[in-house]
């Protein structure tokens, strides 16, 4: 059950955010890959410490809400190597993860 979760999870994050840099105006091959993984580092990485050690209710939204953030800056760094405009590659972090953020509450 944990690994398909997992599974379930970073497969999700991938295909919405792939389709975010899709729409990306400047978007290349380079950027696109990049954030695929990146996006199979993060999601993996925040999913496993999610469902491992903050799992328990009054520590988990706490905890989601902090790793949400990091995941936020590690891929906009990403981005921003990919991009060299530290605007754009916020943005597309930003609506990336919310979106995918939100497809996972309402279908996980």
């Amino acid at each position: 059950m944990f690994i398909e979760r997992l599974l379930v999870a970073v497969i999700m994050t991938i295909t919405v955010e792939s389709m975010v840099i899709l729409v990306y105006k400047n978007r290349t091959l380079k950027l696109f890959l990049s954030s695929m993984i990146i996006n199979l580092f993060t999601n993996l990485s925040m999913n496993f410490l999610l469902m491992r050690y903050f799992f328990e209710p009054s520590i988990y939204p706490n905890a989601l809400l902090i790793l949400e953030l990091l995941v936020v800056c590690i891929e906009s760094f990403v981005y921003y190597l990919m991009t060299r405009n530290i605007k754009t590659s916020i943005l597309l972090s930003l609506i990336a993860n919310l979106l995918s953020f939100i497809i996972g509450i309402i279908f996980l």
